[in-house]
This record gives structure tokens, C-alpha cells and sequence, in this order.
């Protein structure tokens, strides 16, 4: 996988406000625990009306950051109730089996190369130094298509506190603004396909 180092990430959680213009609508949640062996990113949804929805979540090598495997947890309202979307990867397949009111479908999806989970973005290049990026493109599997598409990252703007990457993927925008400090974590996500930015809340829970 990655040649770079690594670098450590605690274990906690990391809280980010939903900025919709500028109005707050909720906030997202990155729970993380690691061991030896593994680290295990679970992303909670949290409404304005303090309302939680466990989103989804993603266990991966704790050294090489392979995913290992992860799941999705997607509101279906149609059908009254949710698609459940897990992931199972081996070294050049993943397995993914979405679960719905309508029953279950499986598919198995060759892997070439290193290959990333679309639920690792969050954290994906906060374990890396992002100072030492000009640009990086990776593989991401997007398992509710079955897809793997390459995404690119690159350095676009930086100042004294930050240093701030548009990364590209299937088409779609985000723009990630990371901190200079290790861990190097994002202090706002934009999407502006979608309409609003994650800004980071100081503190954890």
C-alpha cells in the first residue's frame, strides 16, 4: 500500500458540524478505535434535534490501511426500512451483499492494485502527512455501485495553519482543508455537489 509513514492516530472521537450556508444542521461523528492489528472508523449522524443514526463504518489494517471490511447503513423510505450494504475484501475481490425489505443481492468485485473503501476518505489522508503531498491518486471501490474508481488529490491552496486539496472522484468535488499539526486532520470537508461543509468542532467527546 503506502510507502509513507503513518502516523499514529488516538483513539476518541471526532466531532464535525454540518454547515449548511450558515445554518447547522446536525453533526457528523468519528468514532475510532484501533489495536495492534486493526483500526476501525464508525461514522455517526446526529441531527439538530439530538437524534443519532450510525451511518457507517469501516475496519481496516492498522499498519498498511487495507480495508478489511465495512458496511453502510443507507434510510430507504420507499420500501420503509434501510439498505444494509457490508463488504468483505480478500487480497484481489471484495464481496459485498446489500440487504433490503426486498431481500438480499451479492456480488463479488475484482480488485487490481492496492484499492481503498469509499468510507476510508475521511481519514484516509489524515494518516499520511499531508505537507509532504502535492498530489496522490488512489483507488477507491464505491461498493452500493460496485465500482472502483480512481480518485486524485491535489494541493490547490496552503497558509500558516493549513494546507487545503481538491480531491476528485467519479465526478464528483470534495475539498479537504487539513491541518499543519500531526495528526493532520481535516478541519473542513466541503462538497459542493451536495450543498455543505464538515468543520470541525474543537474538542471531543
Amino acid at each position: 500500500m503506502f510507502s509513507r509513514t503513518l502516523f499514529a492516530l488516538d483513539a476518541g472521537v471526532i466531532r464535525y458540524a454540518v454547515m449548511v450556508g450558515e445554518e447547522k444542521g446536525g453533526e457528523v461523528h468519528h468514532l475510532i478505535t484501533r489495536d495492534e492489528v486493526t483500526l476501525t472508523l464508525r461514522s455517526l449522524l446526529v441531527t439538530r434535534d439530538g437524534e443519532t443514526w450510525e451511518d457507517s463504518g469501516v475496519v481496516m489494517d492498522s499498519q498498511t490501511l487495507r480495508p478489511l471490511s465495512s458496511r453502510k447503513n443507507i434510510p430507504y423510505p420507499a420500501a420503509g426500512g434501510v439498505l444494509e450494504l457490508d463488504t468483505r475484501y480478500q487480497e484481489h475481490a471484495a464481496s459485498i451483499r446489500l440487504r433490503s425489505p426486498a431481500g438480499t443481492k451479492e456480488a463479488s468485485i475484482p480488485l487490481i492494485g492496492p484499492t481503498y473503501d469509499l468510507e476510508q476518505i475521511p481519514l484516509l489522508f489524515s494518516l499520511l502527512d499531508p505537507t509532504a503531498i502535492e498530489s496522490l491518486n488512489v483507488s477507491i471501490l464505491v461498493p452500493i455501485s460496485g465500482m472502483v474508481w480512481r480518485g486524485r488529490l491535489r494541493r490547490v491552496s496552503e497558509d500558516t495553519e493549513s494546507i487545503r486539496f481538491r480531491f476528485t472522484l467519479a465526478g464528483e468535488v470534495l475539498y479537504f482543508r487539513f491541518s499543519r499539526e500531526a495528526p493532520y486532520l481535516p478541519l473542513e470537508i466541503e462538497a459542493p455537489h451536495r450543498g455543505y461543509v464538515l468543520r470541525k468542532v474543537e474538542g471531543r467527546l
